[in-house]
């Protein structure tokens, strides 16, 4: 049997050469986004961030590629939503002896970062680029007093 016929739609080099820039870009960007946090040091990472990325893209990128309705797919979104704010509650800590709260914008980060790769999938490449970029710009830190 054909390699081909495993995969239903994958016989057709348009399907695949487009999955496959929609896998990429979503693994460049969420590597983007990771690579800034852990060079930070904080609890989720390059392959935590690129993993979310491209988890969401396969979310959607799967039922796309099967013809699956406007409906369906808006509950998948809403499933995969869900799920990372799920994920990302398990990043936040509060310590009470220290009197804060860590993991606010780990937890904010991972859940950008499925939006982005949700949003990407479901339109042009650019729409997602576009709302990826405010991740990318940092402030200048304030001095803590």
């Amino acid at each position: 049997m054909e390699w081909a016929g495993y995969f239903v739609d994958l016989s057709n080099t348009e399907a695949i050469w487009h999955s496959t820039v929609r896998l990429v870009t979503a693994m460049i960007f969420g590597g983007i986004i990771g690579f800034e946090r852990e060079a930070e040091h904080k609890a989720a990472g390059l392959r935590t961030h690129m993993l979310v990325a491209i988890g969401a893209t396969l979310f959607v990128l799967v039922p796309l590629q099967a013809g699956v309705q406007l409906d369906p797919l808006m509950r998948v979104i809403q499933g995969l939503t869900t799920g990372i704010g799920f994920v990302g509650a398990g990043t936040i800590l509060k310590l009470p002896q220290e009197h804060r709260i860590q993991g606010l914008t780990t937890a904010a980060t991972l859940w950008a970062t499925a939006g982005h790769g949700r949003v990407d999938r479901a339109g042009p490449v650019v729409a997602g680029d576009r709302g990826a970029h405010p991740l990318f710009i940092h402030p200048p830190r304030a001095p803590v007093v």
